[in-house]
């Protein structure tokens, strides 16, 4: 057999090799019969259909072959782990990486109306949750971002007094405190954050009442909030993405009507939205991943039904193109970027039921392929890339109850 074995890829005690695409990717499959498998045709090196991947280095002399995603699947090393409970159950939280590679994960809610003001750190070098000090109020639905100093910021969220919050606040990771900071120009829930080049938090959209187009800067440095240009389109349930020439990718979202298919640039440095056209489907609830190579994958999401298309955003041609399908409908779910360039989707609200499955997209293949399923179904969870290359999921929600479970990913 021309491919060489890999004994990590491979799934329990089932043998399996490394074969390889015409561009040198990596395909872990088992051991395969010639005489069953189709040819790829010689001019595209492709398959009839996308169900199966062609591969070059295979035993069958110097034919390529189609190999069925299925096999691919059946051959998947990645693996979840449970560990630790943390010490609060909780979904519609945070979870942010520090730098010092520890994990905070922040507010959150019990179902139906139970609002935290609890935090905890997970600790990668024993797995386990311990408590913080806790915030000066209870919220979910917030975001947090951290700042060039390591602090983190917390800003808006809904809380137990059935109100949207305006107000913020820092975590100091080195003294275990929470330091209130200036609030918010108004209240907002549900909206973005994303922490610019120059180290200002940009705050998008949200909440407050009804959609809203408000955007606001916040300044480390002097505490101040700024109001700058507003969006084009009111919005929540959106992403925002931070691209490599500064300016920030925001993507569809909910207006209180409609879902939108409109997504919209910010340039920090003219104060200025501009629209970019060309998006292939109204989503909200849906991830938005930042590739390796500067693109933006956006996945899944809900639409009035559950959503399976992906697309990527180019900047450097500011087009949109469609790539592979999701093999399960979700939102409310997670996508994290691996180490080696994968994403790596869990969860989600499904059809026809809240997920536990788990899914990777190659940006090589186009393609997602399903790996080994969650421990628990998880709805509105966490997923964070620790510094050691697993993922840790954190919390989420199914049946109306929250988790305190917390399970990693490990490939």
């Amino acid at each position: 057999m021309n491919s060489s074995y890999d004994n990590n890829c491979r799934r329990g005690q089932t043998p399996c090799f490394d074969y390889r695409t015409t561009n040198n990717t990596s395909i872990c499959a088992p051991a395969i019969t010639c005489s069953i498998l189709e040819s790829c045709n010689h001019t595209g090196f492709n398959c009839s259909t996308t169900s199966s991947v062609c591969i070059v280095n295979s035993c069958c002399s110097s034919q390529a072959v189609c190999i069925p995603i299925e096999w691919i699947n059946f051959c998947q090393s990645g693996q979840w782990r449970l560990m630790n409970t943390m010490q609060q159950s909780r979904s519609y939280h945070t979870a942010s990486l520090l730098p010092d590679g520890k994990v905070l994960v922040v507010g959150g809610i019990v179902p139906p109306t139970t609002y935290q003001d609890t935090a905890e750190i997970f600790h990668p070098s024993n797995e386990t949750f311990t408590l913080t000090s806790t915030m000066s109020t209870t919220r979910a639905y917030h975001t947090a971002s951290i700042l060039q100093n390591g602090y983190v910021l917390v800003a808006g969220g809904y809380n137990s007094g059935g109100t949207g919050l305006a107000q913020a606040e820092f975590y100091n990771s080195s003294s275990d405190t929470w330091i209130a900071v200036s609030s918010m120009n108004r209240v907002r829930y549900q909206h973005s954050a994303v922490v610019l080049l120059n180290g200002t938090v940009l705050v998008i959209g949200g909440i407050d009442s009804v959609a809203i187009s408000d955007v606001e800067l916040y300044d480390p440095s002097t505490d101040t909030w700024t109001s700058v240009a507003s969006m084009i389109f009111p919005r929540y349930s959106a992403t925002a993405t931070l691209l490599s020439d500064g300016k920030v990718l925001v993507v569809s979202g909910y207006d209180g009507i409609n879902y939108l298919n409109a997504s919209e640039l910010f340039d920090p440095l003219a104060n200025s939205w501009s629209i970019v056209n060309g998006q292939n489907a109204s989503r909200s609830d849906h991830t938005a991943s930042l590739l390796s190579d500067g693109r933006v994958l956006v996945a899944g999401g809900y639409d009035s039904i559950f959503v399976t298309t992906t697309e990527i955003y180019d900047p450097t041609t500011n087009t949109w193109t469609t790539t592979g399908t999701l093999n399960y409908p979700r939102y409310k779910h997670t996508a994290t970027v691996l180490n080696n360039g994968k994403v790596l989707v869990t969860g989600g609200y499904a059809f026809p039921a809240n997920a536990d499955s788990a899914e990777f997209y190659d940006p090589t293949t186009g393609l997602w392929v399903t790996t080994n399923d969650m421990q628990y179904t998880r709805v509105a969870h966490t997923a964070t890339l620790l510094s050691n290359g697993k993922v840790l999921v954190t919390g989420g929600q199914s049946s109306g109850s929250s988790y305190f479970t917390a399970e990693l990913y490990e490939t």
